[in-house]
């Protein structure tokens, strides 16, 4: 990584590129070394470290390294960094708003001049420290239940299932309890269209209106709630940057 991407950062910070922009378990032994240097955590008085279940902090290198340099790591459940992840919860909103204001500030004192990549480090450097306060961290770490810890800190709507897109819906939610068919809008802008001032299917406006009966509830309510195409393709490169469960 280019020495000169660090100028302007946060005091001590480290940098370290990869080619794929993914984080990987090289890189995040690196950061553990780093993190040990400047905490000085030891088996006598260790420290906490929260991460999320990434392939990369699940590997023996950084376990045995973090067990040797007493360093407790806790993995969070997939899904939950929103609610158990104190950067999530209390910092990084701050931060980026920290950072779209100093960009904007550059571009305003700077007339005509873009933002490359010899000066992001010295613009996130003047937001970081806006945003890595005391306060926030307290507060971050209580939202989240964490410290002090609040075991009650979530309600039951938090453990509540997630609804999902194509659920199962019967033709009754959408169709009327009588006969009369129902007309799907078109582009012809007519709303509804009523089938008994509609003689042998005549063309209104330039478009003939959708119609659809009771026998095709299926078509209507695909008309109407549209499910995402493609939920069962998955892409097999992504799969290799999974979580998984300590």
């Amino acid at each position: 990584m280019r020495p000169d991407l660090l100028n302007g950062c946060p005091p001590n910070s480290a940098g370290i590129a990869q080619p794929s922009g993914w984080i990987n378990t090289e890189a995040f032994v690196l950061y553990l070394k780093h993190f040990v240097k400047f905490v000085r955590p030891n088996t006598e008085t260790p420290v906490l470290l929260i991460v999320d279940n990434h392939s990369s902090h699940t590997s023996l290198e950084a376990i045995n390294y973090c067990r040797d340099n007493g360093v407790v790591m806790l993995g969070l459940p997939p899904h939950s960094t929103h609610r158990l992840q104190p950067l999530d919860v209390g910092f990084f909103g701050p931060l980026k708003t920290f950072y779209s204001q100093t960009c904007d500030n550059y571009l305003v004192n700077h007339p005509g001049k873009q933002i490359t990549d010899k000066e992001v480090g010295r613009l996130f450097g003047q937001a970081y420290l806006r945003a890595a306060t005391v306060g926030t961290a307290i507060k971050s770490f209580s939202a989240c239940g964490i410290e002090p810890f609040n075991a009650e800190i979530f309600g039951d709507s938090d453990f509540a299932p997630s609804m999902v897109s194509e659920r199962h819906v019967t033709a009754d939610e959408f169709l009327s309890s009588d006969d009369e068919p129902l007309a799907v809008p078109g582009s012809s802008g007519s709303n509804r269209i009523d089938q008994a001032k509609t003689k042998n299917n005549e063309i209104q406006d330039g478009k003939p209106p959708a119609v659809f009966n009771k026998t095709e509830p299926e078509k209507l309510v695909n008309l109407i709630l549209p499910g995402p195409s493609g939920l069962n393709k998955m892409d097999s490169a992504k799969n290799k940057n999974v979580s998984e469960t300590l």
